[in-house]
């Protein structure tokens, strides 16, 4: 017992050690609504999703329409970090539940005017080159990438 409570202690005293990672505010928070989504030959719209900034979090919402006219939203949570030192900018998923949960999808992002532009690899892809960073905003350069355009919403 007593090297029970000795082991919580000295966890405790370095856990109280550890440097918390502070959240700064940046461009991305908020919400932004799809636009539109490219993939290698295909373009779709993507307006049924949503995705909110929110600490070093993102809700994706995905918004459907039950037959009798009702919302049947599905929402998931997905970690990210960024790093806007680099150009072009980067940031890395990580989808929290699913079939791709705790996988990271490194990516790049711009925003122009209202306009969020993300590509990134997709993981469920085989053959993806999951350890290799897309260099430019071009989905016709490789099969395994998708741009995600977003629109801010206005508050």
């Amino acid at each position: 017992m007593r090297s029970l409570l000795s082991l919580f202690a000295v966890s405790f005293l370095l856990a109280a050690d550890e440097p918390k990672q502070e959240l700064v505010p940046h461009e991305l928070l908020g919400v932004w609504e799809g636009r539109k989504a490219e993939t290698f030959g295909n373009s779709s719209g993507l307006q049924s999703v949503k995705w909110e900034f929110r600490g070093d979090k993102i809700i994706y919402t995905r918004i459907s329409r039950v037959t009798d006219g009702t919302r049947g939203d599905r929402v998931t949570e997905i970690k990210y970090r960024l790093d806007d030192a680099k150009t072009p900018k980067e940031i890395d998923i990580t989808n929290l539940s699913g079939p791709l949960a705790g996988k990271v999808q490194k990516g790049i992002y711009k925003i122009e005017n209202n306009t969020l532009t993300i590509c990134h690899v997709r993981s469920n892809i085989e053959g993806a080159k999951t350890d290799e960073r897309p260099t430019e905003f071009d989905a016709q350069k490789r099969n395994d990438l998708v741009i995600l355009t977003f629109e801010r919403k206005k508050p």
